[in-house]
């Protein structure tokens, strides 16, 4: 149940992040997301900003069907590095959901 729960969060945050990644919420995600991420490690923080910049870029760069289909490998994909947070972080569940909720509250 716990790991159906997590992976309900892991799949909307990954959604979230690529929602955000091309409105004006985004500078707060990003910085959110890199915290929540590098978990105090300035390294590990400085890889996950490298890779949301790199998400941005991706879909700004898409267009027509192809936006959808790289938006779509994208949430996949955040989906799949939050989940392994919560998985190496159980504590890291909380924040991540009042950052998503935050984020959320702040799109378009």
């Amino acid at each position: 149940m716990l790991a159906e729960t997590l992976a309900a969060l892991a799949a909307l945050a990954g959604n979230t992040v690529v929602a955000a990644a091309t409105t004006d919420a985004w500078e707060a995600a990003r910085r959110g997301l890199a915290r929540l991420l590098g978990r105090g490690d300035p390294d590990r923080t400085q890889v996950a900003e490298r890779r949301l910049a790199e998400t941005r870029e991706q879909l700004t760069a898409a267009e027509g069907t192809d936006l959808e289909q790289v938006r779509a490998a994208l949430a996949g994909r955040w989906a799949g590095r939050l989940a392994d947070l919560l998985e190496e972080h159980p504590d890291a569940e909380a924040d991540l959901r009042a950052l998503v909720q935050e984020i959320q509250a702040a799109l378009p």
